[in-house]
């Protein structure tokens, strides 16, 4: 349940997620943040608790909605920063 919160917040989104799809240069502007957050998965750890993991993690599958932002990247880097 917890994982799936984040989700509820991106309903209003899904028409500007939708609108995205037709855009090429946004596609840049994704694979930048698709990249930072590898990058950042590499070297940062960050040490919050237990209870906010599936938050976290959550959070990054919505964000992968967008076109152009990896799912798996987004989770498993945000998996690797909480530790």
């Amino acid at each position: 349940f917890w994982g799936t919160l984040p989700l509820f917040f991106l309903v209003p989104l899904f028409k500007v997620i939708k609108a995205s799809f037709g855009m090429a240069n946004y596609l840049a502007l994704s694979f930048s943040i698709t990249a930072s957050v590898l990058f950042l998965g590499d070297r940062l750890r960050l040490s919050l608790g237990q209870k906010w993991h599936p938050l976290v993690v959550g959070m990054a599958q919505g964000i992968a909605l967008f076109p152009g932002i990896s799912r798996c990247g987004l989770t498993i880097s945000s998996a690797r920063i909480l530790g």
